[in-house]
């Protein structure tokens, strides 16, 4: 048994911890043994499993384990810095069980998911790009909607409009995706997307205001919190 990594944080008293490993040979009758501490003293526990080739018992547990050896992973490029053998193996891994990591998506990048990102209240329109495989994509939103989404050929995009309350504050909120493949496996993932309803504030501050050719012109200007972008175009300048 080889590469195994524990599927929560930590374990307190009382509750139960679980391990997910992988086991390159089939073995029938293998003995596992767990050492533990109980109230100060030292605690183990012998147990025997059967190692089959394959079973549909918990189909779930490869997608798992590839989770939990890239998290692993991840924690090592923290830790030691990059290798190409840990980048390559975490692409692999994220690319044949579908699921989001720092070095590849399994939907577009986040600044590509939403179109607009930041939108106001009203009837925005949502646009995911996804995996081939996908056949269904779904919405569900923090204020209790649930929207599915349509799959436009031509474009190659999921897309939706939905009605954002005209009384949701201005903010950040959270959008969910249950996506399904034509295997018929479901995957979540989340997003953000951002309420903006008032126009920025915009204070233009200069020295002087009257200026020679050839001079540096030092502008500055101040903005409200909720500004995304600032461009300055000068009449009859080179931009």
């Amino acid at each position: 048994m080889d590469s195994v990594y524990p599927l929560q944080d930590s374990a307190f008293a009382g509750s139960q911890a679980a391990w997910v490993g992988r086991y390159q040979k089939p073995t029938q009758g293998v003995a596992f043994t767990v050492h533990g501490v109980r109230d100060g003293s030292p605690l183990s526990i012998a147990s025997k499993a059967n190692l089959p080739r394959e079973s549909s018992d918990h189909p779930q547990l490869p997608r798992l384990w590839a989770r939990a050896r890239v998290d692993a992973l991840l924690e090592k490029i923290e830790r030691d810095g990059e290798d190409q053998a840990s980048i390559d193996e975490i692409i692999r891994l994220s690319r044949q069980y579908k699921f989001v990591t720092p070095y590849t998506s399994f939907l577009a990048a986040p600044r590509a998911l939403l179109r607009p990102r930041v939108i106001r209240p009203g009837d925005p329109v949502i646009r995911v790009h996804t995996d081939p495989s996908i056949v269904s994509v779904v919405a569900l939103f923090p204020f209790g909607l649930m929207k599915p989404l349509k799959y436009l050929s031509d474009e190659d995009v999921w897309q939706t409009r939905f009605f954002a309350p005209t009384d949701l504050q201005d903010g950040t909120y959270p959008v969910r995706f249950v996506l399904r493949d034509r295997a018929g496996q479901a995957y979540r993932e989340s997003k953000t997307f951002v309420i903006a309803s008032k126009s920025p504030v915009v204070q233009i501050k200069l020295p002087k205001t009257r200026y020679r050719r050839g001079e540096v012109l030092d502008l500055r200007v101040a903005a409200s919190q909720n500004t995304r972008t600032l461009v300055a175009r000068l009449g009859g300048a080179v931009r």
